[in-house]
């Protein structure tokens, strides 16, 4: 019997864990005056916050789930914020733009491991190499 269950965005803000001052915390800490990208970003609820919290900052949210961002697009529309943020359904290895200023990735270590069914322990260190890369010099 197949369950018919509706898009996490209609109950949840986030789509992991995060308490309202945590994420006030990171929007701090990752606002910036230059691109913030957010891998594996879901609907990018905190990608969104960032941006906002920075006039002249911009975003890219990237992630597979073609319904996650379509969400996200119409929240960066009704935000004010479409010139400034892009949503990509896509895979995060490849397209990263330069002189990122900070890299948001919450839940999404594993693109730079073996695939999740296998069961293998996340690559952490993989996943910090990968996203240290295309930092800007003080980037975060």
């Amino acid at each position: 019997m197949a369950v018919d269950l509706a898009p996490p965005f209609r109950d949840l803000e986030f789509m992991t864990p995060l308490s309202g001052s945590h994420v006030d915390r990171l929007v701090k800490f990752a606002a910036t005056d230059r691109v913030v990208v957010d891998v594996g970003c879901g609907w990018a609820e905190l990608l969104l916050r960032v941006v906002a919290a920075e006039p002249r900052g911009c975003g890219l949210g990237i992630d597979l789930d073609e319904v996650a961002i379509g969400h996200g697009r119409d929240l960066a529309r009704e935000r004010g914020l479409v010139g400034r943020v892009e949503l990509r359904i896509g895979d995060a290895r490849e397209a990263f733009p330069d002189e990122i200023g900070s890299i948001i990735c919450v839940g999404a270590s594993q693109i730079w491991g073996s695939q999740v069914q296998e069961g293998h322990p996340l690559d952490y260190r993989a996943a910090l190499r990968a996203l240290r890369k295309p930092l800007a010099v003080g980037g975060r």
